[in-house]
């Protein structure tokens, strides 16, 4: 008896199906894999191009990432691989047991180390003076597993204030060995005379100084604080009034061509033997307007370093906040298509690998974001202006949120005389409308509109974006700007704090300017003017 033959065409051709998928989707996942390769060494690239010493510990302090600066500093102290090692096996007992205790105040409390002066090693192997950063580090469930540190070598700048007191010592060497301007004033303050180095520092001759008196309007003395100095304050005048030495007094004298002079003033009352009331002083001075612009100049480089170690801080907490949320979407997804790859159709893997390329996207946005700041800080971006069309470029971009219902829905754009032609830097321009047209969007309620308006006239081209949203507070208006700066009301709104402060730079470098209207609950207006240029 023969039996029924059974057709299986269709399950072999479901199971080629099967294969060719399987196929494909390795293929992505190959892909996808190498991106993400890509993009931890842009990260890595970033971190180990800084000169500053970046490094991760764990809880036990041990060494887990180090930048190349960092590497270095530990490397010249012994052919021995940092990584693994604690700070007792790194450094000499003192400095360890610093960092130590440091670390332990962290971890008990939570709380950062922000620009902590200390002496640590150099990538020369010896001993640096350092300003040091480091904050917790969480992991997925918040919990602290270690520490990110950022140290700044800022021995070159102990070293200009050390310079600066051994100028200090100098100027008062200068004036024993009597090398500084000196007067003689008689018992009526008149000068009777004084020496070439006088002349040199007021920038008058003998001629003209002799006889006048320090209360003399001519000399139009100022305190350090650009306030009148009067002249029966000058300590030649208070010696010889009250018989006492005058040292170390600072003020401003104007020589006759304008120029502003500081100097150092001492003054010795002279007295006849036996005499109580002085018949004369000698004031001694000497010029020390470079040591005040010295001073200036460092107290300008401080705040400077001071600023950067706060970025730096808070570029730290931007990378751990921002980067984790869309890291722990994309191991999820991942982990998703490695497990049930087999029970998922094309669609539900497209989908996934979606949601992968729109994670990684985000964070190369930041990435761009930070480099592209970075540039602008270092004055090494290109402004390249050629002629064109802003209304065109202002519909191409709003164009590209139509494919998005839910936003390009929202985009109301008017542009009453177009074409706008003017001269602009288009990559700039892009960035700055792209940025405001998307905060409009992502600070308001999906069911308010966002108007964008063009207007020009024959000088100025003005842009402004409305919307109906959370509004800004009051006390951030004036922060608005700063790097990384974000207001206090957005929530759990995502964003760097990164984007207005690269369009305020990019709207100068065009000579123009970014104003902000805002009320809170109500909506914010931004107003950028730019000069029209054929």
């Amino acid at each position: 008896m023969v039996g029924a033959a059974t057709d299986i065409t269709e399950r072999k051709r479901a199971e080629e199906a099967l294969h060719e998928a399987n196929r494909t989707l390795e293929e992505r996942v190959a892909a996808r894999t190498a991106e993400l390769e890509e993009e931890r060494n842009l990260l890595r690239t970033v971190i180990d191009t800084v000169p500053d010493f970046i490094y991760v510990k764990d809880r036990q302090r041990r060494m887990l990432l180090n930048n190349v600066a960092h590497a270095r500093s530990l490397v010249a102290r012994g052919d021995v691989d940092p990584l693994g090692k604690t700070d007792d096996e790194l450094f000499p007992a003192d400095m360890a047991a610093g960092f130590y205790a440091d670390e332990e105040q962290l971890f008990l409390a939570g709380q950062s180390i922000k620009n902590r002066e200390e002496r640590t090693i150099g990538e020369d192997g010896g001993e640096i003076w350092a300003l040091t950063t480091k904050v917790p580090l969480q992991n997925l469930r918040g919990e602290v597993i270690g520490l990110v540190g950022i140290t700044k070598d800022i021995t070159a700048i102990k070293t200009g204030a050390e310079a600066l007191r051994a100028s200090e010592e100098r100027y008062r060497a200068t004036i024993a060995a009597m090398s500084e301007g000196v007067v003689v004033q008689g018992t009526d303050g008149a000068i009777q005379l004084c020496n070439e180095a006088a002349e040199r520092i007021l920038g008058l001759t003998v001629d003209q100084m002799v006889g006048l008196t320090s209360i003399d309007p001519r000399w139009q003395a100022v305190h350090e604080d650009g306030s009148p100095f009067p002249g029966e304050t000058h300590p030649a005048m208070v010696a010889l009034r009250t018989g006492e030495s005058q040292s170390d007094v600072v003020m401003g004298v104007h020589k006759p061509d304008g120029a502003l002079t500081w100097i150092l003033v001492n003054a010795q009352p002279l007295f006849h033997p036996g005499g109580s009331q002085p018949y004369a002083v000698v004031a001694t001075f000497a010029d020390i307007t470079a040591r005040k612009q010295a001073e200036q100049t460092l107290r300008q480089a401080l705040a400077q370093e001071k600023e950067l170690g706060e970025l730096k801080s808070r570029f730290v907490t931007l990378a751990s906040h921002e980067f984790r949320t869309p890291l722990a979407a994309i191991l999820a997804t991942t982990e998703t298509l490695t497990n049930y790859w087999d029970r998922l159709d094309k669609p539900k893997i497209d989908d996934r690998l979606g949601r992968i390329r729109a994670q990684v996207a985000h964070m190369t946005s930041i990435m761009e974001d930070v480099l592209e700041l970075a540039r602008m800080q270092a004055g090494r971006v290109k402004y390249e202006p050629a002629p064109g069309d802003l209304d065109a470029l202002c519909r191409a971009i709003l164009t590209e949120y139509e494919d998005q219902a839910d936003q390009g829905r929202r985009l109301i754009y008017e542009c009453a005389q177009p074409p706008v032609l003017s001269v602009f830097d288009t990559r700039m321009l892009r960035q700055v409308i792209g940025n405001l047209v998307q905060n409009a969007l992502k600070y308001s309620p999906e069911s308010h509109p966002v108007w964008v308006t063009l207007v020009h006239d024959g000088e100025q081209i003005t842009l402004r974006v409305q919307d109906e949203g959370i509004g800004i507070p009051p006390e951030d208006m004036k922060r608005l700007f700063e790097t990384f700066h974000r207001a206090a009301n957005v929530g759990a709104i995502s964003g760097t704090g990164l984007g207005l402060s690269i369009a305020k730079q990019a709207v100068e470098l065009h000579g123009g300017t970014i104003a902000v209207e805002s009320a809170l609950d109500r909506g914010t207006t931004f107003t950028v003017r730019l000069p029209r240029v054929e």
